[in-house]
């Protein structure tokens, strides 16, 4: 019997579209009226990619996060 995975990015691996949805994801805040960024640190590429777009879009942010994190500063100016 193989492990379950967490559903998680190890740091040798990339975002993809199978097991993160990536691309449909980037798609997906194109269209999105509301971005939440819920637990993340904002380290990795995929979540920084979506704030930043929603950002450019002037689309609301609510950050939820026990730790202030560079989104938090973005979500008071949109």
């Amino acid at each position: 019997r193989r492990p379950a995975r967490p559903h998680v990015l190890w740091f040798d691996e990339s975002y993809d579209e199978q097991r993160f949805r990536f691309q449909s994801t980037l798609r997906a805040v194109e269209e999105a009226s509301l971005v939440l960024v819920i637990g993340t640190s904002g380290a990795t590429n995929l979540p920084s990619m979506i704030v930043h777009r929603a950002a450019e879009r002037r689309v609301p942010l609510l950050v939820i996060n026990r730790d202030p994190s560079p989104f938090s500063a973005m979500a008071e100016r949109v």
